[in-house]
């Protein structure tokens, strides 16, 4: 392969330059094709990629969440530097929850609760930052529920066992 340009005088150095580099990149562009075109797995004497084995995956349950905390029905929960002050919530099944949710950050946040299919159980009013709210939840059936701020659901989520 040659690679040649026909640079205006005024611009002849710049471009030379420019044009080798570029025919050298493409110089090695095709080799590299070329070996990768024709590798061949030498461990296996395998010529193509579909000879690969067939996995079959074993289905599991994913363990049920597990708590610390103690099932309570007045919780105090806390948002600061994008986080909540619990890991898990606990909460007594059949019985209303209070949640005093005080805002220590510099964002705007709230408390939603849903099932793990994500159906929405309860959702708060935003709290702007240095604001407190008393959030009523109704009461939950016994089971596991996700706990999480709207706006920061990465940073700010965690499991709420009902028990």
């Amino acid at each position: 392969m040659t690679c040649r340009l026909q640079p205006q005088p005024s611009h002849a150095a710049a471009l030379t330059a420019i044009g080798a580099r570029v025919c050298r990149l493409s110089l090695a562009g095709v080799l590299l094709l070329t070996l990768v075109g024709c590798a061949e797995d030498v461990g296996t004497g395998a010529t193509s990629p579909t000879q690969s084995p067939t996995v079959t995956p074993t289905p599991t349950e994913s363990p049920a969440a597990t708590c610390d905390e103690p099932a309570q029905t007045t919780i105090g929960l806390v948002a600061k530097n994008f986080r909540f002050n619990f890991k898990c919530l606990a909460a007594p099944a059949g019985e209303p929850l209070q949640v005093e949710f005080v805002n220590k950050d510099t964002a705007n946040h709230n408390l939603s609760i849903y099932t793990l299919d994500f159906s929405s159980e309860f959702t708060g009013d935003v709290a702007y930052p240095a604001e407190t709210f008393r959030y009523e939840v109704p009461a939950l059936e016994e089971g596991e529920y996700l706990f999480q701020c709207d706006i920061h659901p990465t940073d700010m989520s965690g499991p709420l066992i009902v028990e």
